[in-house]
């Protein structure tokens, strides 16, 4: 009866180190793809700024000239994209049409660098 006993307690123990390891498997989901940060390249401090380097829309917030923000990961991106801005109380926007054609960037770390004129 003992060896029944201790081969079950085997087969259970063996089964719940295969849940653990099959728990620690990384989620496809995660995003650890492509890093962007964004950089304010202007003399203008550009607030509730917005970007999108794809389909996911960051809200980096407030970015005084000069400064560049932390990066942030996306699943996908590309080397431009969807930015809002507000400065001096006026809000620009560049919009792309679309990324028909357009290849996605690989994966690394990536800074968009924005330049406002007058």
């Amino acid at each position: 009866m003992k060896t029944n006993l201790q081969a079950m307690k085997n087969v259970f123990l063996i089964a719940i180190l295969f849940v653990i390891i099959a728990g620690c498997t990384k989620d496809p989901d995660y995003k650890t793809n492509v890093f962007i940060r964004v950089e304010n390249n202007s003399t203008f401090d550009y607030a509730s700024l917005k970007v999108s380097p794809g389909d996911e829309l960051w809200e980096v917030g407030d970015l005084p000239a000069g400064v560049k923000s932390a990066y942030r990961d996306f699943n996908r991106a590309y080397g431009y994209g969807y930015i809002e801005a507000v400065i001096d109380g006026k809000i620009y926007r560049m919009i792309p049409i679309d990324y028909v054609g357009a290849t996605p960037l690989k994966k690394g770390y990536y800074t968009y660098q924005i330049v406002s004129e007058n």
